[in-house]
């Protein structure tokens, strides 16, 4: 299954990227499941899992949401209001 992710701001910094396709074994994924394969490639992220949102195909969902191939998984760091 690939999914295309996309990493906002500081995500983007960490990175070094601004998206990616991810390829995971097929499967039945939730957001978490694919959260936790992303913080194994990029470990530095984790630290961001309680404060980061996340949108599949433009909405934001909760981490449970189911993801099916080819979809859009947005990251990006909490926002900031001035």
């Amino acid at each position: 299954m690939t999914v295309r992710i996309l990493f906002f701001s500081l995500l983007e910094e960490i990175v070094g990227k601004k998206e990616c396709d991810f390829n995971l074994p097929d499967g039945k994924y939730t957001v978490k499941l694919i959260l936790d394969q992303i913080y194994l490639e990029w470990p530095e992220l984790k630290e961001w899992d309680t404060k980061m949102l996340v949108a599949l195909d433009l909405n934001y969902v909760e981490r449970s949401t189911e993801v099916v191939e080819g979809q859009i998984l947005a990251l990006m760091p909490p926002l900031q209001g001035g």
